[in-house]
């Protein structure tokens, strides 16, 4: 089985990528996602910027919807941010579920 490898995104390629600050942490609000899978963040004191995701295998299913708080960080002059995940708080998923169907049951 093999494995599709991220294709790089190359330095400066992104519009509103940030050059002032260079390995940074900062908060910012999501607007939207891009067709192209980057995220546009509304940074304070920066704008809105084009962000890359950080995938990683605990953020695998993770839906994301316009006005959530991101942890973004900014690496390198030239380089694309990278949103670390969102900022909010955690909640457990169910340790069980249980569906019950007195005639008939679907799921999709």
């Amino acid at each position: 089985m093999s494995r599709s490898t991220p294709k790089p995104i190359p330095r400066g390629s992104v519009p509103g990528s940030v050059d002032k600050a260079e390995n940074s942490l900062c908060m910012g609000h999501l607007q939207h996602i891009e067709s192209d899978g980057l995220l546009r963040v509304l940074v304070p004191g920066a704008g809105e910027l084009s962000v890359a995701w950080l995938e990683n295998a605990s953020q695998f299913q993770v839906r994301l919807q316009p006005g959530e708080t991101m942890l973004i960080i900014r690496v390198g002059q030239g380089g694309v941010p990278v949103a670390m995940g969102r900022i909010g708080r955690y909640e457990a998923q169910p340790d069980s579920l249980t569906l019950n169907g007195t005639s008939q049951l679907s799921l999709q």
